[in-house]
């Protein structure tokens, strides 16, 4: 009876330290998901021709840093697209350029935004054709501009490189 009582007590310890261990780490998950949140956000335009020679990441907080911006993504243009309304009290706008490329192919997209206790991130994917896709020699300025809710956090971005492969 001593010897099963030696063997079953500390089974029954053990087991409560498994317990205590799994709870702390699903307390420490919950706390992870409490520190980072998505930020919600809407594409305004995007395109392959604007007259953004380089890359850029440009935060438009003001109805004149949007009409110069629009300006400029639509330079090429006879007739440029209407310029949107934003309220500008709640909301700004991201616009992610990829710069001048040697062919059609290429795309930006702003993938995530996600708000830290550092600030906020920002993942913007650039796009490249892969080596068996067929593209138009022409040059061209891949841009998207979003919509975001208005913050004074440090927006800081990462880069993820994407190759589109064809069949």
């Amino acid at each position: 009876m001593r010897l099963l009582a030696i063997i079953f007590i500390p089974l029954l310890f053990s087991c409560n330290v498994c317990k205590k261990g799994k709870t702390t780490e699903v307390q420490n998950k919950e706390v992870i998901k409490e520190q980072t949140n998505t930020v919600e956000f809407t594409e305004v335009k995007a395109g392959e021709d604007s007259n953004y020679k380089k890359a850029e990441n440009l935060i438009i907080t003001t109805q004149q840093e949007m009409d110069l911006a629009w300006g400029k993504m639509f330079a090429a243009y006879d007739r440029k697209p209407p310029i949107p309304t934003v309220d500008f009290e709640t909301k700004q706008l991201l616009l992610a350029t990829m710069g001048e490329q040697a062919s059609g192919g290429y795309s930006i997209k702003v993938k995530s935004i996600v708000k830290t206790p550092k600030g906020m991130v920002v993942t913007i994917e650039d796009a490249k054709p892969g080596k068996t896709c067929n593209t138009t020699s022409a040059l061209t300025y891949p841009f998207q501009l979003i919509e975001m809710p208005k913050t004074d956090q440090k927006i800081s971005y990462v880069r993820v490189a994407k190759v589109n492969e064809c069949n």
